[in-house]
């Protein structure tokens, strides 16, 4: 019979598609993954449709809620604590893998209690709160970027990329005689800020390109009419299922700084221009951000100063030199961490019982 692993991950994209990696290979190497999330969050979707076992928790995160709500939460977590208790007792795991945020919290002080080795993985430079106060009681704790986890029990590892992006090849630079390419990204659930400010910068460009925009389920139709109005033939979606396909296809990327797409961008060596999410906690996005556009693989343009004309400007300038965009890829080489799954892995059956 198969081990158990518990996996805590839950949101977004930024939490979900790391842990989906790292679950899918503890999979392939004999384990059976079994994932602790809510019913609200992106793993809802994603997790049983890799075909792996999903455990529901009663868990809800402090941002956005009013007071009242708040001063239920500790109820909430005692209760949802209790119920991580009850499912590992029930599936008995020989290790307990956290990746951070409030679905990891319960979970992570379950396994404490019931004396479970943890292990942790931070995906951002600024560690959230939930890895920050549990890191003192993990076997190991799994670092995406250099000098962001303090603690003698830290491993730079880099952050899990699905295989399908690991398998990219990209050895073409964008070509100046062929429209570039660009593709648009917000994050698993869009962004409203770059939403609305792309139709017009594509619309001032001084030469046609190709658009593939990333606009999330909530501002699809708002976006699409904005670049109808303006008379512009772009390709929207609210979703792109295999981003694999899309980084091959993109000369050029244009994202917030979270740190699944910051790591996806580095091992696909896709250039980029990064507006980060101005409210991300302790401002991390930008300084995910700064990890690829220190090696000069990214050019940062702050979302609280961006104008129609700077960012127009900045596309411009790679318009018309598109040598450029093939030094940012060729800078880009060494700061892809492409073990990154494979080393958490290896520490998860290290430290596993």
């Amino acid at each position: 019979m198969a081990k158990t692993i518990f996996i805590l991950a839950g949101g977004t994209g930024g939490h979900v598609y790391p842990a989906l990696a790292v679950a899918m290979q503890l999979r392939a190497q004999g384990f059976e993954p079994v994932w602790l999330g809510t019913t609200q969050g992106l793993e809802a979707k994603v997790v049983p449709n890799e075909g792996i076992k999903f455990e529901a928790i009663n868990i809800s995160g402090l941002r956005g809620k009013k007071f009242a709500k708040i001063f239920n939460l500790p109820l909430q977590l005692f209760s949802a604590i209790r119920q991580s208790m009850k499912l590992i007792k029930q599936h008995k795991p020989v290790l307990v893998i956290g990746f951070g945020g409030y679905v990891a919290g319960p979970g992570c002080i379950a396994a404490v209690l019931k004396k479970i080795p943890l292990v942790l993985h931070e995906q951002n430079t600024r560690p959230g709160m939930t890895n920050k106060y549990m890191a003192k009681f993990a076997k190991k704790v799994c670092a995406s970027f250099p000098n962001s986890f303090p603690g003698k029990n830290v491993i730079i590892t880099g952050n899990p990329v699905r295989e399908d992006i690991l398998a990219i090849n990209k050895v073409k630079a964008a070509e100046q005689d062929k429209p570039l390419k660009i593709l648009v990204l917000g994050g698993s659930q869009g962004a409203q800020a770059i939403n609305a400010i792309m139709p017009e910068v594509i619309a001032k460009l001084p030469e046609p390109v190709k658009v593939w925009h990333q606009a999330g389920l909530k501002n699809f139709k708002q976006t699409s009419k904005l670049y109808q109005d303006l008379n512009i033939t772009v390709r929207v979606v609210p979703f792109i299922k295999t981003m694999s396909k899309a980084y091959e296809w993109a000369d050029l990327v244009i994202a917030r700084a979270g740190a699944t797409t910051v790591a996806e961008l580095a091992i696909a060596r896709c250039p980029s221009i990064l507006i980060p999410y101005p409210h991300a906690t302790d401002d991390h996005q930008t300084t995910n951000a700064k990890y690829l556009a220190n090696q000069h693989g990214a050019v940062i343009m702050p979302q609280v100063t961006l104008q129609v004309s700077d960012l127009t400007e900045k596309i411009s300038s790679f318009l018309k030199n598109r040598t450029y965009l093939s030094e940012m890829t060729e800078n880009l080489t060494s700061l892809g961490m492409r073990n990154a799954t494979r080393d958490i892995v290896k520490i998860c059956l290290e430290n596993a019982k």
